[in-house]
């Protein structure tokens, strides 16, 4: 595990798409989605993940991505490249399927549903992924169940690179131990109040969230 991961983490995505300004704010900063507001980017700013996670995710939930099925669109991927998500090699990488249906994406939400000691019939959207991820009892413990949505998605993207650029085989246990890491150093980074070791997050997040 590598403490890097805080505050911003190594990896960086390039924000210029999003650097557009509305009346002097920034779009990013105002959750717009079609001109009109969208609740869902809330809980995208709610989180206590980087900057450049939280600009990840919005690009995410607009499907704007660099998936193999939007670099085709754009006549950017090679035509000999293989389409087919890495993770699984059963579809294209789509987002939808790289991040929900991909039987890897999907064992991992399984697992994290698991750790809050939680069932549940797992959408196949991302945007409804992250609107179902909601636990707690207040705006705290509610932001800190959208940093672990965050986590999850951003380990799974990095995994899916490193299986792209790298050769490396899906490896289950490695993003379900940085998911629990990341997601507990950027709460405690953020939240005054958190006073959790990492232990008793890996072991209770829920009941973590819920003394904080």
């Amino acid at each position: 595990m590598r403490r890097s991961d805080i505050p911003d983490g190594a990896e960086h995505i390039n924000l210029a798409d999003i650097s557009h300004k509305q009346n002097g704010t920034p779009i990013i900063e105002l959750g717009t989605f079609g001109g009109a507001s969208d609740p869902v980017f809330n809980c995208v700013w709610s989180s206590s993940g980087p900057s450049n996670v939280k600009a990840f995710s919005w690009r995410l939930l607009l499907h704007r991505l660099p998936t193999k099925v939007n670099l085709g669109r754009r006549q950017i991927l090679l035509s000999q490249t293989d389409p087919v998500c890495k993770l699984c090699a059963g579809e294209e990488e789509a987002a939808s399927h790289l991040f929900c249906s991909c039987l890897f994406a999907w064992e991992v939400w399984s697992c994290c549903y698991c750790w809050f000691g939680l069932l549940t019939v797992l959408p196949i959207k991302p945007r409804e992924h992250l609107l179902r991820f909601k636990f707690g009892w207040n705006k705290d413990q509610i932001s800190g169940s959208y940093t672990v949505w965050s986590a999850v998605v951003w380990s799974i993207w990095l995994m899916q690179n490193e299986c792209v650029f790298r050769n490396r085989e899906p490896d289950m246990n490695s993003v379900l131990e940085l998911i629990k890491w990341r997601s507990w150093l950027w709460i405690k980074y953020k939240w005054r109040g958190f006073a959790s070791s990492f232990f008793e997050w890996y072991s209770s997040p829920l009941l973590c969230l819920a003394s904080s």
